[in-house]
């Protein structure tokens, strides 16, 4: 009888061990599921947060790009798409909340390792670019007088500049139909200008000198004028290599840019990549 009792008993005290034990487990389980659920939430707001930074960074490029102004070159505009596409498909999507606990830490970790500051910072640097590129065309697109003048004091070749007034044009264009808004000679510290004799027609040195002294920069209201004015140089220069004065030239938006005949070729492409670096300079 007491041997029954002793197995009975040792019966209910394993069994009050098994269970204890299972309880502790599954209270230990039931921890664990509630932290991996609190951290899947935690990450998820997270993500969010970053998706909406993204967003916004997307927004503020796209509302450049709606402008629908046009830009200096292809490659500005075109790089700003492409970073506005390659963030929009860098955007996460937050998962429904999985079932098990290992699960749920799993998709937290994935969410919590999001980081788009390159996106951001891509996009930031690609609307700048743009933004500027819009500047820059606006600045080439029949400019004053007065820039022409303060950018070409920027090149560190030119010595000095004049413009063309209706009683002194070199190349009477000035106001006509067809021809250049403006134009401001100048002169160029490669060129001798010693040995250039004056016609005596201007009493300004540098007009009377004309395109020889360096170069020219002629304005005018449009980008076809422009372009016709380049074919006319063209035309000038087959039938007249020898005629000094005739030169080199360089079509950027609405100006003609060009240089004395008295240059090399490095010289004239050293002048004019100065030049269009002048002109382009956002201040």
């Amino acid at each position: 009888m007491i041997s029954y009792f002793n197995r009975v008993l040792k019966f209910t005290v394993v069994f009050a061990v098994v269970m204890s034990v299972a309880f502790v487990f599954s209270a230990c389980d039931a921890a664990r599921h509630d932290a991996a659920v609190a951290e899947f939430e935690a990450a998820a707001v997270q993500a969010d947060m970053h998706n909406e930074e993204l967003r916004s960074a997307i927004d503020s490029a796209q509302a450049v790009l709606d402008l629908e102004k046009d830009a200096y070159g292809d490659d500005a505009k075109n790089n700003l798409q492409a970073a506005i596409a390659q963030a929009q498909a860098a955007l996460i999507t937050i998962p429904d909340m999985p079932s098990s606990t290992e699960e749920i830490r799993a998709v937290a970790e994935s969410m919590k390792s999001v980081d788009f500051s390159h996106h951001v910072s891509t996009l930031e640097v690609k609307r700048l670019s743009f933004e500027n590129a819009i500047k820059q065309l606006e600045q080439i697109t029949a400019p004053a007088e007065d820039f022409i003048i303060e950018r070409l004091k920027l090149v560190s070749t030119i010595i000095d500049t004049a413009a063309a007034t209706a009683d002194a044009d070199p190349d009477g264009m000035l106001g006509q139909d067809g021809g250049y808004r403006s134009a401001v000679f100048f002169s160029d510290s490669r060129v001798d200008q010693e040995a250039l004799s004056r016609q005596g027609r201007y009493t300004n040195e540098i007009l009377d000198k004309g395109t020889d002294a360096g170069g020219t920069v002629e304005v005018f209201d449009s980008v076809e004028a422009a372009t016709e004015r380049s074919r006319q140089l063209d035309e000038i220069a087959l039938g007249q290599t020898a005629q000094a004065g005739t030169g080199k030239h360089h079509v950027l938006q609405t100006i003609v840019i060009r240089t004395s005949a008295l240059l090399t070729e490095a010289q004239h492409n050293d002048l004019v990549d100065s030049i269009k670096t002048a002109f382009l300079e956002i201040r």
